[in-house]
């Protein structure tokens, strides 16, 4: 059984570095691939083993996805907020920073939710049951939170127009991958262009020794907490919690903002695990394709899920520094403006090949409001209407 689990962590760390490291590739395509091919697995393997590849992979996909949202503007919807903070490091000739922040903050909110996973597994099911019907009010009054602090008509007006783009948008059942269009025009794109358009190439990229900035913790445990907010809500994601998260922390710097988004972005998984024990329900793709495989996770398996995570972290953290200091002095050697128009080329590609023309026309809307964004001078995190507005807007009718 030892040798199958270890086998195990290292296929899904293996299948994590490819969803990280290569954009538009998601976790929830190796979930759905075993989950299908599962009854061929059980024959040669236990179920447990392919529930851990799973969660190895969307583990790793947590701590790495921050390089391709760091080096090449082209963010996962987990990261989408820190696409724009990591451009102006990299542009700094800090790329390697950005990274690194964001595994700082990976591993301590991990370290963070497993320690505190006995108070956890009392307190989900508690406040999930006090809050069940009033999501969409919850949803509303941070959206009013959001607004009431932007106190600008260009902040107020971006968010209505993704807003209502992304209810029409979710409406539409035909298209396969409405939030791929979306995020990739809104966060993708449009920062591509507008670097296209008015930077040269980035300076050398600094890849010495790193030193966690001051406060590292504190954002880390807040992190943590929101991404506990983030793994049980439903409705609310990685990138809705860290605007709010932002707004209440003031002020903190576009570094430890890297190790926010970061550490939001890996305790929302972990929590997600608890919640599947607790309340039953998956917020996930990946949880819900163990919850495919094993029916449900028990107690025993819970923790035994954490502890594995735990020290699976501990090993990315190296694994993404080696990673990323490769990315960084890579980065140097290519020709900034070729691989920009090879990055948007591909992007376009793949929405087509998602949802032909009507990809490509939403891509364009998306791209178009998302530069709009960024010449008004507009933070991006209001642009996330596209997400919040459709979800409250069902929660409350």
């Amino acid at each position: 059984m030892f040798i199958e689990i270890l086998l195990a962590i290292l296929a899904g760390v293996t299948a994590g570095i490819f969803t990280g490291l290569v954009p538009g590739v998601h976790v929830n395509l190796v979930a759905a691939f075993l989950v299908a091919f599962a009854p061929f697995l059980a024959a040669h393997f236990s179920l447990l083993a392919v529930a851990v590849v799973i969660l190895s992979t969307a583990l790793t996909h947590s701590f790495l996805d921050a390089i391709p949202s760091v080096f090449l503007g082209v963010p996962d919807e987990s990261l989408v907020l820190a696409a724009l903070p990591g451009h102006k490091l990299v542009m700094a000739g800090n790329g390697f920073r950005a990274v690194f922040l964001t595994l700082v903050g990976s591993f301590f909110s991990l370290l963070c939710v497993v320690s505190l996973s006995p108070f956890l597994f009392l307190l989900i099911p508690l406040i999930g049951s006090a809050l069940d019907g009033v999501v969409g009010l919850i949803l509303l009054a941070l959206v009013c939170f959001l607004l009431f602090f932007a106190r600008s008509f260009f902040a107020w007006l971006i968010f209505f127009l993704s807003g209502f783009l992304g209810y029409v948008v979710f409406s539409m059942d035909f298209l396969s991958q409405p939030l791929f269009h979306l995020l990739t025009g809104y966060f993708g794109i449009a920062l591509l262009l507008d670097s296209l358009l008015t930077a040269s190439n980035p300076p050398k990229q600094t890849v010495a020794s790193q030193h966690a900035p001051r406060g590292f913790l504190k954002t880390s445990f807040f992190a943590a907490v929101a991404g506990f907010a983030a793994g049980f809500l439903p409705g609310l994601g990685s990138s809705q919690v860290a605007v709010f998260a932002q707004r209440m922390l003031k002020n903190i710097g576009d570094e430890l903002f890297m190790l926010l988004v970061g550490g939001i972005n890996t305790a929302n998984f972990v929590v997600s695990i608890i919640t599947a024990h607790t309340l039953e329900k998956a917020r996930n793709g990946a949880v819900l394709g163990v919850f495919s495989l094993l029916a449900e996770i028990s107690f025993a398996q819970s923790i035994f899920f954490l502890s594995l995570l735990l020290c699976v972290g501990c090993m990315l953290v190296f694994l993404g520094l080696f990673l990323a200091r490769k990315a960084a002095v890579l980065f140097e050697s290519i020709n900034y403006r070729l691989i920009t128009l090879l990055v948007l080329g591909g992007l376009v590609l793949a929405s087509f090949f998602f949802d032909r023309f009507f990809g490509i026309v939403l891509l364009v809307v998306s791209s178009s409001l998302g530069f709009l964004a960024v010449k008004l001078g507009v933070s991006k995190h209001f642009l996330l209407g596209s997400l919040l507005v459709p979800t409250m807007i069902y929660f409350l009718l």
